[in-house]
Parts: structure tokens; C-alpha cells; sequence
């Protein structure tokens, strides 16, 4: 599972900031577990925020964290996910909302999502994680 994260991280695009090795893996390892393909997911992750999340705020100050949810859309998502509204700003719970999200056909609620739209959302077996149509 080690080299198929590092893989994964390899092919991400160059981000002008150097983002946290430890928190692409923790992206990749959760989408992995859901059936999402984490190197599209991963990469948004980059697009968006840089991979960082506490006080990271976008759209003048609508959006927040890794994901750079907006407070009614990551409700209606998380309630959506789990059957309750979850934190907002919770790291966690951003992550867990975006890889639902992009499972379930949502993924079009990020601008960053548009670069990749011909690559495949959802992965078959762990070998065919970077699948592109």
C-alpha cells in the first residue's frame, strides 16, 4: 500500500507551495477505501488548498479548509453522506464529504475538479487506481 500511495503522489501536478506529504497520504489511503481515485481527489485537494486545511479560508471567506467547502453545500453533502450534518471545519469530516462527494457524481461542485474531467472517479481493484478514460 506504501509505494502505491507514493505512486499515486509522484503523479500529482508541481503545487507552488510545498504541500504535507503526510496529509496526501491520508487523502490517498481514504479515497482507496471508498473506491475513489486518489490521485484525482489528492490532486483537487492541491488545487484548492495546497492540502492545508486550519485557516485556510477562499471565496472571500465562504469557503473553508482542505476542500474549500462552503458551509451550506458541505451541510447538505455531509447530511447527505452520513445522515447528519458533520464539522465543517473539521479536517476529517472534509475529507470524508469530498471523497463521497466525487463517488457519488458531485464532483463538478469544484472549479479545480474541471482540470481533471477525463480522468476516472471511481477505481476498480487497487491496481487500476490511475485509470483514465
Amino acid at each position: 500500500m506504501k509505494y502505491l500511495i507514493l505512486g499515486v503522489l509522484f503523479l500529482l501536478p508541481y503545487s507552488s507551495q510545498a504541500y504535507n506529504q503526510e496529509t496526501a497520504t491520508y487523502v490517498a489511503e481514504r479515497a482507496i477505501e471508498q473506491g475513489v481515485n486518489p490521485a484525482l481527489i489528492v490532486a483537487v485537494g492541491i488545487c484548492e488548498s495546497d492540502l492545508r486545511h486550519k485557516g485556510v479560508w477562499g471565496d472571500n471567506f465562504k469557503a473553508y479548509g482542505i476542500f474549500q467547502f462552503w458551509e451550506k453545500t458541505f451541510n447538505w453533502m455531509s447530511k447527505q453522506s452520513s445522515g447528519s450534518v458533520l464539522d465543517w471545519k473539521s479536517f476529517e469530516d472534509q475529507v470524508d464529504v469530498a471523497i463521497w462527494a466525487f463517488k457519488n457524481g458531485y464532483r463538478s461542485h469544484w472549479t479545480c475538479a474541471k482540470m481533471y474531467k477525463n480522468v476516472t472517479v471511481l477505481t476498480e481493484p487497487a491496481h487500476k487506481h490511475l485509470a483514465m478514460k
